[in-house]
């Protein structure tokens, strides 16, 4: 009976709740407390976390200030030993725009046709916006005697031109020659005399006329009033007997 009593006990020992916990629940070890670090941010520096080299900062450049290029001082009516072509290497500047030579070239503009100080005939032309090797000047009914300048020429004489022949101006290049059109033509019409400097020159020249007309009356007048005077004196001489021609009384 003691045997069954110490068994039960320790059976309900066994199935108590407390040791049911200690068995099953072992106490934690002693953990330190946990220290948080401070992660400070430096900006420009672009760190990879999966290497442990940082890599250098990256500078940032400011956008590239684009300088703006004047037109060249060009002038397409006025001869220039240096083309601008040349002229836009050797100073930056920009040329209108130019069309290839494998193009046929615009009809230059006849600016004017004048006339020289000795009767000959200017012609004056604008170079057009195309590549140019020479330039023709044909004249109306001499179609066959052109004259040919070169790609730098702006002017070129013509002898011997009547008043009121057409005169025109053509581009050639490699692929051609411009086309004839009003602006690359022109009528030669030579100045005519002035009428008010003809009358002002002939109102002049009446002026001297008479102003040396005048002159010589006078010169003419006084010479008859000396000879005069001379036969008058001479006349009363021969009228006193006391007066001899040899001077003697």
């Amino acid at each position: 009976m003691l045997l069954l009593w110490s068994l039960i006990s320790t059976l309900l020992l066994i199935l108590s709740p407390e040791f049911l916990w200690g068995l099953t629940v072992s106490p934690l070890p002693s953990q330190s407390p946990i220290t948080h670090i401070r992660i400070v941010y430096v900006p420009g520096i672009d760190y990879d976390y999966d290497s442990d080299t940082p890599k250098p900062p990256q500078t940032t450049r400011s956008p590239a200030t684009t300088t703006t290029s004047k037109p060249c001082d060009y002038d397409p009516c006025v001869f220039h030993e240096v083309s601008c072509f040349d002229l836009s290497v050797q100073t930056g500047c920009l040329c209108r725009g130019i069309s290839g030579p494998d193009k046929r070239p615009e009809p230059p503009r006849l600016w004017k046709v004048s006339q020289g100080s000795s009767g000959e005939a200017v012609v004056h032309w604008c170079a057009p916006s195309s590549t140019v090797t020479q330039y023709k000047v044909i004249l109306e009914g001499h179609e066959g005697q052109m004259q040919v300048f070169g790609e730098a020429s702006r002017n070129g004489t013509v002898e011997r031109l009547q008043a009121g022949t057409k005169v025109c101006v053509l581009a050639v290049n490699k692929a051609g020659e411009s086309k004839q059109s009003e602006e690359s033509c022109a009528r030669y019409e030579p100045r005519t005399p002035d009428k008010a400097g003809l009358r002002a020159g002939v109102i002049a020249g009446g002026v001297g006329f008479l102003l040396l007309l005048s002159l010589a009356a006078l010169l003419l007048w006084r010479r008859q009033s000396c000879k005069k005077e001379r036969n008058d004196a001479d006349a009363e001489g021969l009228g006193n007997p006391s007066y001899s021609t040899d001077g003697t009384l």
